[in-house]
């Protein structure tokens, strides 16, 4: 795994995807693993391999901070499992809107994601959504609206209301 960091440094490696306005961020990652052997069915064995590049950019504004994300994926398991080794891609774009001081944020968001496996069963996702954040990844309440679509298959539609808590 390897990143540039082209604005402020990101602290470490921590999957957040958003730095809810505390940093300005440009950042290019690329990262991959391999494994001899480490798909396994009963029929078959075969070597597993993937590798990704992503992108995030955030940028602190009055008000608030915009973002924007994407990334590609390809996996490899020696066409073991030809549903599970394909390409993905997704993208990502929010908005933190910084309240009154001791009343968190509201980050507004969109994201698009696709995984095109070798069976040419893809899957797409649409989300739109809206964070309540008071106090960073440790406190948020989340409403996301979120649309799948796969080939040969119904659409699928569901509304998730989630809270987060880390302590």
């Amino acid at each position: 795994m390897c990143s540039t960091d082209f604005w402020d440094a990101e602290p470490g490696y921590y999957g957040t995807g958003n730095y809810l306005g505390s940093n300005d961020i440009l950042a290019i990652g690329l990262a991959g693993r391999y494994q001899k052997d480490g798909v396994l069915t009963v029929a078959k064995t075969g070597n597993y391999s993937a590798w990704n590049v992503d992108f995030l950019l955030e940028k602190r504004l009055p008000g608030g901070a915009v973002s924007v994300e994407a990334a590609y994926y390809k996996y490899r398991n020696g066409d073991v499992i030809l549903a599970e080794q394909g390409k993905a891609w997704s993208t990502g774009l929010g908005y933190v809107f910084n309240l009154a001081p001791g009343q968190g944020k509201v980050q507004p968001f969109a994201r698009y994601q696709k995984f095109n496996p070798d069976t040419n069963l893809d899957v797409k996702q649409y989300d739109a959504g809206v964070n309540y954040i008071t106090d960073a990844y440790n406190a948020q309440l989340s409403a996301t609206y979120s649309k799948t679509k796969t080939v040969a298959a119904a659409d699928q539609s569901k509304f998730v209301v989630a809270l987060q808590v880390q302590y």
